[in-house]
């Protein structure tokens, strides 16, 4: 009769392997230890995915985020003269006695960004425009700048 009870508490399993002899096969001490190996090596390999996979979120971060783009140097074209007054050598007379003056001028302007309070970035742009100015209107008449 115990048996009979002992066999309705662990019927055997459809493969033809009972319960007991799955438990000796684990039991020995080199399938434990190449179990314990095992498992090792997957955390392992889990550990190194995310290692990964962080340093893809930060690289994506850096780039993206934490951008600084270039100052824009913009020169507003609404200038007038109030007073006009030369003593013109040969070369500014040539080209007042067409009534046209060209200007040229250039810039440089620097900067540091600071993001988060932790990265300073240096970032700088130029500025180099022509400007025509019309004398007999004493007007801007064209600004290119690049």
């Amino acid at each position: 009769m115990a048996e009979k009870n002992q066999n309705q508490c662990h019927p055997p399993a459809a493969n033809g392997y009972s319960r007991s002899s799955v438990d000796a096969e684990l039991s020995s001490p080199l399938d434990a230890e190449e179990a314990r190996r095992k498992k090792r090596i997957k955390w392992a390999a889990y550990g190194a995915a995310f290692v990964v996979f962080q340093t893809i979120v930060i690289v994506v971060f850096v780039m993206v985020v934490m951008k600084v783009r270039r100052p824009k140097f913009r020169l507003g074209a609404d200038v007038t003269v109030q007073t006009w007054s030369s003593t013109a050598t040969t070369a500014l007379s040539s080209e007042l006695s067409t009534g046209v003056l060209t200007l040229s001028g250039e810039g440089r302007m620097e900067g540091k960004a600071e993001i988060m309070l932790i990265f300073k970035k240096k970032k700088a742009t130029d500025m180099n425009c022509t400007m025509v100015f019309d004398v007999t209107t004493k007007k801007i008449a064209s600004v290119n700048c690049e």
